[in-house]
């Protein structure tokens, strides 16, 4: 009988670590997109060589078709805020 209750208690605390784990993967997934998002936020306009911002027009839906001038901002950044983890 006592095999059974370890075999219980070794059960329940895998499962508890699973639980643990699996909210921790999620939330260091949401930490990455905070990071990347606040990264790439104010991003600045992409230039041409003789150092004049490129723009785009764009007709959006909301506007219903009437063109809107937007600035072209610089690609976006990945992976230049990933912090070095330790191997586990």
């Amino acid at each position: 009988m006592p095999e059974v209750i370890w075999q219980d208690c070794t059960t329940s605390l895998l499962l508890y670590c699973v639980l643990i784990l699996t909210i921790y993967i999620k939330h260091f997934r949401h930490i990455l997109c905070s990071l990347h998002y606040n990264g790439n936020v104010h991003r600045e306009t992409e230039t041409g060589q003789d150092g004049k911002p490129y723009y785009r027009v764009s007709y959006p839906k909301f506007e219903l078709g009437k063109e809107v001038v937007r600035e072209v901002a610089v690609p976006p950044t990945y992976g230049e805020f990933i912090i070095r983890l330790p191997n586990f």
